[in-house]
C-alpha cells in the first residue's frame, strides 16, 4: 500500500538507494516494484509511493511506471542525473528507471540466464543481487550472483566480467582471488559490493583472505574474523587499495 509513513507497507523491501535530493527508492522485493520515498521534516511528511511496476504483477515489460514490470528486484542503485539501475533478479537482467519514471532493460535478456559478456541483450547474467554507480556515473559494477562474479557495465551498455568466475562454485578455493589493474584505487562503493559477494561465496574458515590479481594484496579480513570453528565469521574487510 502506498500512502503516509506508517500507512504504507512493503513486502521483503531487499535495498535502499538515496538521490541528490534526498528521496529515498526501495527495491520492494516481493511486491516487485520499485518504491518512492519522499522525506518532510517530520514522520507525518513522509510519502510512498510505487515509482515502477505494479504490487504483485510479476514480468519483464518496459515501459512507464504501472506499465512496467519486473520479477523480484534485490538491489538498486542511483546515479547523479536521477537515473536508477535496479538488479532485477529473476529476470536475469538489470534495468533502468530514468526520473520520469521510463523503464528499460539496461543489460541482460529477460528469462535467459549465462555468463556472456556483451552489449545491451547479447550478455547474460544469473540471478544478479546488486548494484551500484560509480562516482563518475559512467560505470556499473553488478554482483552476478549466480555466476560468483562482479561485472562491470559501461554507459555504452558493454558487459564485462570485473572479478571472479563462473567456474568458481562457492567454497571452492580458500582466497577470492580478484582480477586488478595495477595502480587501479577502488571505485566508489565497490568495496561494498566486494564484501556481498564475499558473504555469498562464503570461503573457508581458515583462510578469511582477498587478494588481487597477481598476488598483490588487497587486504585481510578484520581480526574478529579469525573466530572459533562453531562461531559465525564476521566477513568485513580492512580497506586496503591497490598500491
Amino acid at each position: 500500500a502506498d500512502g503516509p509513513g506508517a500507512v504504507a507497507r512493503f513486502s521483503n523491501p531487499a535495498d535502499l538507494a538515496i538521490d541528490s535530493t534526498g528521496n529515498l527508492y526501495v527495491a520492494d522485493n516481493l511486491n516487485s516494484t520499485i518504491r518512492k520515498i519522499v522525506l518532510g521534516s517530520s514522520v507525518r511528511d513522509i510519502t510512498v509511493s510505487t515509482f515502477a511496476g505494479t504490487a504483485g504483477v510479476v514480468g519483464s515489460n518496459d515501459g512507464t511506471g504501472a506499465a512496467a514490470s519486473f520479477n523480484g528486484p534485490y538491489g538498486l542503485s542511483v546515479d547523479g542525473a536521477g537515473n536508477i539501475y535496479v538488479a532485477d533478479t529473476y529476470n536475469h537482467t538489470i534495468r533502468k528507471i530514468t526520473s520520469a519514471r521510463v523503464v528499460s532493460t539496461f543489460a541482460g535478456a529477460a528469462g535467459i540466464h549465462g555468463a556472456a559478456d556483451g552489449t545491451g541483450s547479447a550478455a547474460q547474467f544469473n540471478t544478479p543481487t546488486d548494484v551500484t554507480v560509480d562516482s563518475a556515473g559512467t560505470l556499473l559494477y553488478v554482483a552476478d550472483y549466480g555466476n560468483n562474479e562482479i561485472r562491470k557495465i559501461t554507459s555504452r551498455r558493454v558487459v564485462s566480467t570485473f572479478a571472479g568466475s563462473v567456474n568458481n562454485p562457492p567454497g571452492g578455493v580458500g582466497c577470492v582471488e580478484v582480477e586488478w589493474e595495477r595502480q587501479r584505487p577502488w571505485p566508489a562503493g565497490l568495496r561494498d559490493l566486494v564484501l556481498k559477494g564475499l558473504e555469498q561465496l562464503r570461503p573457508p574458515r581458515d583462510d578469511h583472505c582477498l587478494h588481487a590479481f597477481g598476488g598483490q594484496h588487497l587486504g585481510d579480513l578484520a581480526p574478529e574474523a579469525h573466530a572459533g570453528a562453531g562461531d559465525d565469521v564476521d566477513r568485513r574487510l580492512v580497506a586496503e587499495p591497490p598500491r
